[in-house]
């Protein structure tokens, strides 16, 4: 007989996880905006990736549990449907990511800015950046927007996959998801194609990953050696990437085709999700760190833009400072103020109206 129990806990919010992604962005900025020759570069960047893939996790993990709590209680309720769940969703999804998006769109139309911003808004409009990117090259100061098309796209496709298959084979779609982006990214790796890790399916194990982490999470399902397992990954994470360090015939390939990043961002999440003790704890749950998580969307939506803003204020003023560490700061401050004005004054209040988008678990 079919179970039809459902797990109506709802999705409660994670502190720890906002703190990490306030580091996550930290780190994608300053990756970002690291002046080149650096001497701390690599390792910078090296950080700001790990801070993508950790969205990307941390993506798949919360909205994993919405849709696998979801889709239980569709498959256990006879009356409720899957079209309605799906409205839903979008719904949700549209109120917290179109306004903000779309508005910063149209303004760097109004103003002409980026120059080649007339021949890429279409791709813009339709979350289609990371194509456009894949076919043209890195597009500053936009490049970061292809992220948030992997992520449309995870939107769009994921939830059909959850909600029209029957629940025993939910678990073997997450999986097969998986290992499809793992085959694509290495093929496109091999076949030496530029821009490969732009594609939305180089990024679908990274997704998956998270989503994974969700349906052990939502079923209760006991892991064993958790810890073992993060320090593996973090081992995995520190020997794969690095540049002339024991080197091998293949490692190369090898860091291709395993997600180290994102796997070390799943061990990472699952101890933040149950609260982390400590020292820890204060870094991860300090009200800095969740602020700058609360109002993350703005930071990384307008960081590429803010020092092109700063310099373009500078030369109106006819004064640009000598000193670096200034420059830096006066963008941390512009960055902050027009992401907490966007997050007060744009974001919060539409993001409100989820209220009357309500899931039924």
């Amino acid at each position: 007989m079919e179970d039809k129990t459902v797990n109506t806990t709802p999705t409660k919010f994670f502190p720890q996880l906002e703190g990490l992604r306030a580091f996550a962005i930290v780190f994608v900025v300053m990756a970002h905006w690291q002046p080149d020759g650096n001497p701390y570069e690599y390792w910078i960047r090296w950080a700001g990736y790990w801070g993508i893939n950790y969205f990307f996790v941390l993506s798949g993990f919360l909205i994993g549990q919405i849709l696998l709590k979801e889709n239980d209680r569709l498959k256990a309720n006879e009356q409720a449907t899957a079209w309605q769940s799906l409205k839903v969703f979008y719904m949700r999804r549209i109120l917290r990511i179109f306004p903000t998006y779309y508005l910063l769109i149209a303004i760097l139309l109004f103003i002409g800015f980026p120059a080649f911003i007339y021949k890429m808004y279409p791709w813009l409009l339709l979350y289609g950046s990371n194509f456009y990117i894949f076919q043209h090259g890195f597009s500053w100061p936009l490049t970061h927007l292809w992220t948030l098309a992997v992520e449309e796209h995870f939107y769009l496709v994921f939830p059909l996959l959850i909600f029209f298959i029957p629940k025993r084979f939910v678990i073997h779609a997450i999986l097969l998801f998986g290992i499809t982006g793992a085959i694509f990214r290495c093929c496109m790796y091999l076949l030496k194609v530029d821009m490969y890790s732009m594609l939305t399916p180089s990024w679908f194990d990274v997704l998956a990953i998270g989503v994974l982490l969700a349906y052990i999470k939502v079923n209760s399902i006991a892991i064993p050696y958790w810890k073992a397992i993060l320090l593996l990954s973090l081992a995995l994470y520190a020997f794969l990437p690095l540049p002339h360090f024991l080197y091998f015939k293949g490692r190369t390939f090898l860091n291709v085709l395993i997600p180290s990043s994102a796997l070390l961002s799943m061990g990472i999440i699952w101890f933040a999700s149950k609260g982390i003790q400590g020292p820890v704890k204060y870094l991860l749950e300090n009200k800095v760190a969740l602020y700058i998580g609360k109002i993350g969307y703005g930071l990384y939506l307008y960081h590429l833009l803010i020092p092109d803003l700063v310099f373009f204020i500078f030369g109106k003023l006819h004064y640009i400072p000598d000193d670096m560490n200034m420059i830096y700061m006066i963008e941390a401050i512009v960055l902050l103020t027009i992401a907490s004005l966007s997050y007060y004054a744009i974001e919060k209040p539409l993001y409100s109206l989820k209220k009357h988008f309500v899931f039924g678990y």
